[in-house]
């Protein structure tokens, strides 16, 4: 019986995270792990997604990778936010936010900003999300994101209703 093409990825993904721990290869594995759960969610699937995403954000810590625990926690709130769990979701998205300041990754920053407003404006927090949605606009025209486009596109929308 031929296999469902979406499980293609996964068992790819799988092997490689077989292959790193056999190895004993933290960082190798966390990659992975970061791999398996970007699959699970592109599956549409974001409760695999977060229990992958928790393992990875686990071993990012034990390793000192600041930078990937930032778009892993990023990621969380995605998952998060698709579940319908907005508040949640904010609170994974401040954490990403701080640390993308922290290690100085711009694009990052604008990207947890674009997402921190959108889940605040879920939950009816409409003024910090106009507030963060205008620095993420800043911060992404800057450094030319395609997502700037985005940004302001929403913002003009927000400040119509309100």
């Amino acid at each position: 019986m031929p296999r469902h093409p979406s499980a293609r990825p996964l068992e790819c993904y799988e092997q490689q995270l077989a292959i790193t721990r056999e190895n004993s290869d933290r960082r190798g594995e966390s990659s992975a792990l970061g791999n398996l759960a970007n699959a699970y969610a592109t599956l549409g699937d974001p409760r695999h997604a977060i229990e992958v995403n928790e393992q990875a954000l686990t071993i990012m810590r034990e390793i000192g990778d600041r930078r990937a625990e930032g778009k892993t926690l990023g990621k969380l709130g995605l998952a998060h936010f698709a579940l319908g769990e907005h508040r949640h979701a904010t609170k994974f998205h401040e954490q990403s936010v701080t640390i993308a300041r922290e290690v100085g990754d711009r694009s990052s920053e604008g990207t947890a900003l674009l997402n921190l407003a959108l889940a605040l404006n879920r939950v009816g927090e409409n003024s910090a999300a106009i507030e963060h949605l205008s620095v993420a606009a800043k911060i992404l025209d800057e450094i030319e994101d395609p997502d700037g486009a985005r940004a302001h596109t929403l913002l003009d929308e927000w400040r119509r209703a309100t």
